[in-house]
């Protein structure tokens, strides 16, 4: 899952914070396991204290967050093979996607849109996901 869906679930955005919330209720019923990386947890971070949440605020939806997605880790080689990527990918996205092949994901889930020409991964929207009925 990419840091946009993580937002969605913490946010109250209507309709995404929806599809969201219908992620995660089925990643608990075991349909399928949701991750995040830990750069992923970080910018959350960020981006919650840069809205104007007190650390408090911030540390209780990581918390809440963290109590439903398991964290994955992003190394050194990750980012070397991030390097690597066509100028049109960020670098963000880039190591998540070597993140997550490095734990074998079968897929992303990401409201971004770029394109991985060499990409082994599926990258869904969250309504693409959902429509999947995995």
């Amino acid at each position: 899952m990419n840091t946009d869906v993580a937002l969605d679930f913490l946010t109250k955005n209507g309709e995404k914070t929806k599809e969201a919330q219908m992620m995660i209720r089925d990643s608990l019923r075991g349909r399928y396991e949701l991750l995040i990386t830990s750069e992923t947890v970080s910018e959350i971070n960020r981006l919650m204290l840069e809205s104007g949440m007190t650390v408090g605020q911030a540390k209780e939806c990581l918390s809440t967050l963290l109590n439903l997605i398991n964290v994955i880790d992003t190394t050194e080689d990750d980012c070397q093979q991030a390097l690597n990527y066509e100028d049109d990918v960020e670098f963000d996205n880039a190591m998540i996607v070597e993140s997550a092949r490095r734990n074998q994901c079968a897929a992303i889930v990401t409201r971004s849109e770029f394109s991985l020409k060499s990409i082994d991964l599926d990258l869904f929207s969250p309504k693409e996901f959902l429509a999947l009925g995995i």
